[in-house]
């Protein structure tokens, strides 16, 4: 059995096409050379805006509500 190495993807890693096919490329070649992966991808770039921008509007409801 092949060694175990962990692949976390996220942000501008797999912000597009070509970064998910890249990143898809890495995975596929630590397989092909005999490692056990496990690939963990995150939230994309724009995902992570939207979820701070919420979180932000969210925050200054609750505090106009006080």
């Amino acid at each position: 059995t092949g060694e175990i190495v962990v692949m976390k993807f996220g942000g501008t890693s797999v912000a597009g096409t070509d970064e998910l096919k890249r990143a898809a490329r890495r995975i596929v070649a630590a397989r092909e050379g005999g490692q056990r992966v496990v690939a963990v991808l995150s939230a994309r770039a724009a995902a992570n805006r939207e979820i701070f921008s919420s979180l932000e509007r969210l925050w200054q409801e609750i505090r106009t509500a006080r």
